[in-house]
């Protein structure tokens, strides 16, 4: 029974490691939050953009939430809730840059705050 428990640990960490693939972990203080109305894909979402030290070579100094992201009010209040309590945010990110400019901002695929 142990090592059927052992293998199915395995294999779902090996699977779980597979979902995440591209995908990379930041966390830090941010230093600005910044909405583009003109980068959204309609009228009533913008693109935010969030500055910050990610210590990522992909994208050192900030990442960004799609407007069309299902999770995009979710993310942008976790940010909101860090940036005003001056806490540290951890960020998920991937390696679709944001088309807005030629900064490397990493998008945002989840964001978490709190004790771990």
């Amino acid at each position: 029974m142990k090592r059927i428990l052992f293998l199915v640990l395995i294999v779902a960490s090996t699977v779980s490691s597979l979902a995440y693939a591209g995908t990379y972990t930041t966390s830090g203080n941010i230093g600005q939050i910044r909405a583009y109305a003109d980068s959204g894909s309609s009228s009533d979402t913008s693109d935010v953009v969030i500055l910050l030290n990610t210590g990522l070579s992909q994208c050192p100094t900030g990442v960004w939430l799609s407007a069309t992201s299902p999770g995009l009010k979710s993310m942008l209040s976790v940010a909101l809730t860090a940036y005003a309590a001056n806490k540290p945010v951890v960020f998920q990110v991937s390696n679709t840059m944001w088309p807005g400019n030629n900064n490397p901002y990493c998008q945002v695929v989840a964001a978490f705050l709190g004790q771990s």
